[in-house]
């Protein structure tokens, strides 16, 4: 069942988006943050009542979120996509190929002159972004600049195809990284592993950008996955880690758009 939350907790703020383009963005959201777990049953009647709208709007959001694998609907409604030990590692098989496409890409198009000192100084920010945050241990802001730079480097590759597929894939697994980031030892490797990642884009090195990507994916795949029990039912129990992902759905900055630029 949806958990209780304060009355109007997701209500909408005015702006020009439809009702529609609304409740999908808030939904998609405290789903990708863990505010609603795997399992939760979704119905319109409690959901029109915190978003503050119709049925309408909050139908099509379920739908759009069912599309990108977010939601299934069974006999019992509608429900947050609960995965399997098997999926999540088919889903980070995915994300590792593309996440290496996307690096190859990105070293071939500074090797090409079509990356500007610019977009180099932005993502070596993120990653300064993201050291800050491991040293000051907040988790928070470490998922939010860990993600921001493996959606410039995306952005960077210029494909915006391997863009969306990353972006569908980086929704249904987030809370895997939020569970790694709170290891200190992780969080530390990580930086390690992005600074290698960035100076092979930044010479251009198409082989040595997809290596590293393809590695640093598949190694938090290996570190998430040793903390899944196998169940019976194939279920993917987590630590909801409530105030981590409190922070994030209260910040607002976790939902997964693509880059400006």
């Amino acid at each position: 069942m949806v958990s209780d939350h304060q009355a109007g907790a997701l209500r909408l703020q005015p702006g020009s988006e439809t009702n529609s383009d609304h409740a999908y963005a808030m939904l998609r959201r405290a789903i990708v943050v863990g505010r609603y777990r795997p399992g939760d049953r979704l119905t319109e009647i409690a959901l029109t009542v915190e978003l503050g709208m119709s049925r309408t709007p909050v139908r099509e959001a379920i739908r759009r979120l069912q599309a990108e694998g977010l939601i299934v609907i069974g006999h019992r409604g509608a429900l947050v996509r609960r995965l399997s030990v098997l999926e999540v590692s088919s889903l980070y098989q995915v994300r590792a190929a593309l996440e290496a496409l996307t690096a190859e890409l990105a070293a071939r198009a500074q090797r090409e002159g079509r990356v500007s000192a610019r977009d180099m100084r932005e993502l070596v920010d993120r990653q300064l972004l993201f050291e800050q945050a491991v040293r000051e241990r907040s988790v928070t802001r470490m998922v939010q600049a860990n993600l921001a730079i493996h959606q410039y480097i995306a952005r960077l590759a210029g494909n915006p195809f391997a863009q969306d597929l990353l972006r569908r894939v980086w929704d249904i697994i987030a809370l895997s990284s939020i569970h790694n980031l709170q290891d200190d030892t992780w969080a530390r490797k990580v930086i390690t592993q992005h600074r290698r990642l960035i100076r092979a884009v930044r010479a251009g090195d198409t082989r040595q950008a997809a290596a590293v990507a393809r590695s640093h994916v598949l190694e938090a795949a290996t570190i998430y996955m040793a903390r899944l029990p196998t169940t019976g039912e194939g279920e993917e129990p987590v630590d909801t880690g409530a105030p981590v992902f409190n922070a994030l759905l209260g910040s607002g900055r976790l939902i997964l758009k693509r880059p400006r630029g």
